[in-house]
């Protein structure tokens, strides 16, 4: 029951993340548009799932 809780919460979170992210993906200015994509990238190959 708990790990459950735990996976959804976790789904949940990445979700709200990735929203986030997006939003300021589309407020960023091409300088930092760069900067996000290299972090994507990393947070990407470290954690497949976040994105």
């Amino acid at each position: 029951m708990t790990l459950c809780l735990l996976l959804v919460t976790q789904v949940f979170l990445a979700r709200q993340l990735t929203v986030s992210f997006r939003l300021a993906f589309l407020r960023a200015s091409w300088s930092d548009r760069h900067l996000i994509l290299a972090c994507r990238k990393i947070s990407y190959s470290t954690n497949p799932g976040l994105c």
